[in-house]
């Protein structure tokens, strides 16, 4: 399998997990981790060479995936929050070179459980955090509508956003250009996300292990919204930035 779950800790160190990319195989039954690096470029501003890299989003699907692995078993409903994330360094991938990340979670100084995301033979640093269990709760459902009207601001259609995603060195895949439109307001976008370029096995489905909870097509998606924040605000440069940091993200 190019997905190898490797529990060989308990809560101390809590728990290590390894993931192995095996070099952009095309092994389509295993769509939670292998052939997303196939789906996101970033190209080179001085060479215009574009380099294979795995999506940051990626990376807490495999913290989630480690923490449930750790989790004794239980009928309660957690909530696991995933808080001040940072992407510390991009993990780029080679065609025909395997490629280890390891997921470790242990208990930092506060008791609080913290985890790191590593790759390569060296455990280079990717991503940091911190983890904390809550019971789940019902907060009520959003006025969509409401938050929709908000936004009074030009919208921009996803033809426009990719073509300017390439113009700045950011290379999708289909299955990584989920926006539909982006509504902007003056300081906040709502994003309207499609589902129908995504491979229907990766998503949540209790009758795949494989399927996705946190899908990286959606979830970069979401992020890529952002761009709606100063596009066609005055700032022609067309700069490529990134997100570095996340303050929490809540898995129900």
């Amino acid at each position: 399998r190019s997905l190898c779950v490797c529990v060989v800790g308990v809560f101390g160190c809590v728990v290590r997990v390894c993931f192995v990319l095996d070099g952009y195989g095309e092994d389509r039954d295993l769509p939670r981790v292998d052939g997303l690096q196939r789906q996101v470029c970033i190209r080179d501003r001085t060479d215009g060479i574009a380099k294979k890299v795995l999506p940051g989003v990626a990376y807490l699907e495999m913290v989630r995936a480690a923490i449930e692995d750790a989790l004794p078993a239980t009928d309660a409903k957690v909530v696991i929050s995933l808080q001040n994330t940072v992407w510390a360094q991009a993990i780029f991938v080679k065609q025909g070179s395997p490629l280890q990340i390891s997921v470790a979670l242990f208990v930092g100084q506060d008791d609080e459980i913290e985890y790191e995301v590593m790759s390569g033979d060296d455990n280079t640093m990717a991503c940091h955090g911190q983890v904390v269990l809550q019971e789940a709760e019902f907060h009520g459902e959003l006025d969509l509508e409401t938050l929709k009207a908000r936004m009074t601001l030009p919208s921009i259609p996803s033809v426009d956003l990719y073509a300017e995603f390439n113009t700045i060195g950011l290379c999708y895949g289909e299955t990584f250009q989920g926006l539909e439109t982006v509504h902007c307001g003056k300081a906040e976008v709502f994003a309207e996300l499609r589902y129908a370029d995504l491979n229907a096995e990766t998503l949540r489905d209790d009758k795949s292990e494989n399927a996705y909870v946190l899908h990286p097509g959606i979830l970069d998606s979401a992020l890529q919204a952002s761009i709606g924040l100063f596009y066609g605000r005055g700032d022609d440069n067309h700069q490529l930035a990134l997100p570095f940091a996340l303050d929490s993200i809540n898995i129900y």
